[in-house]
């Protein structure tokens, strides 16, 4: 005898409906535990047998130390019904995830556990990686933004140096971007120069048709007067009617004028 502690299995052997002979079946509990440990447990996990006692048959951690144990000291607290999963803590007081089943044959219970920190790992990672992923992706906007605004302000910064060129009357020159909107407001700008231009030519011309006019009115007043206060006199009715004329110019748009409309105003 080893006085060390045995599993033993029976089963009864019936002849004729009487027990005849019983089979004796004794297994060490190290065999089981090399049972336990051949499902390569991840680590950090623990698996445990328990007989119908509620004793420990097979551990796969410290197996030597607790064979022969009391199971219920694995855990902090109790299984309810044959089969269960509990947050608890193990007999080292570290919180864990355990699931218990109780063969309804046998008797015998199995329970397999593992540490909060390792069950609840993937999921931190999950959160870790899914808060880099954000932080990454408002890194990638902050910078997109910054780009498309770089994008934007350079055909506005075009359109507003039009502007003031129109303002200050020098040439216009607005080069087309990708931006439509820009670009109506950019060869607005533009045609208006280019119109203002036209027109100050215009005038310029005008004006010098002008001066020609009043220079004619001036010379021919002139050989007509007897003297100065005379002169003076006849040119300010003229240059008055010419004033006149022009007003009925510019009330028709410069579309001509007719001759009783001219008559009446002088």
């Amino acid at each position: 005898v080893q006085h060390e502690p045995r599993i033993a299995l029976m089963v009864p052997a019936v002849l004729d409906g009487d027990v005849r002979y019983a089979a004796v079946l004794s297994i060490e509990p190290a065999a089981l535990t090399r049972i336990l440990k051949q499902h390569y447990l991840p680590d950090g996990w623990v698996a445990r047998v328990a007989d119908g006692k509620g004793q420990i048959i097979a551990k796969s951690t410290r197996s030597e130390e607790l064979v022969g144990k009391p199971a219920q000291a694995d855990y902090v607290g109790e299984a309810t019904g044959r089969s269960d999963v509990l947050k608890t803590k193990d007999r080292d007081g570290v919180p864990v995830l355990l699931a218990h089943h109780t063969s309804p044959l046998s008797g015998w219970s199995t329970a397999a556990w593992a540490p909060l920190s390792i069950i609840d790992a993937p999921a931190r990672q999950l959160w870790q990686e899914l808060i880099a992923l954000a932080g990454l992706a408002l890194i990638l906007s902050l910078v997109g933004a910054a780009l498309v605004g770089r994008w934007l302000a350079h055909p506005i910064v075009g359109v507003a140096s039009a502007a003031a060129a129109l303002g200050r009357g020098a040439p216009v020159v607005y080069t087309p971007c990708a931006i439509a909107e820009v670009n109506v407001v950019g060869t607005a700008l533009a045609a208006a120069a280019e119109h203002v231009r036209i027109l100050m030519r215009e005038l310029s011309h005008r004006t010098k048709n002008v001066m020609a006019v009043v220079n004619a009115i001036a010379w021919q007043t002139a050989r007509g007067s007897a003297n100065f206060k005379d002169f003076e006199q006849r040119f300010m009715h003229r240059l008055e009617a010419l004033g006149r004329s022009h007003d009925l110019l510019i009330k028709r748009e410069w579309q001509g004028v007719v001759v009783e409309d001219l008559v009446h105003a002088q």
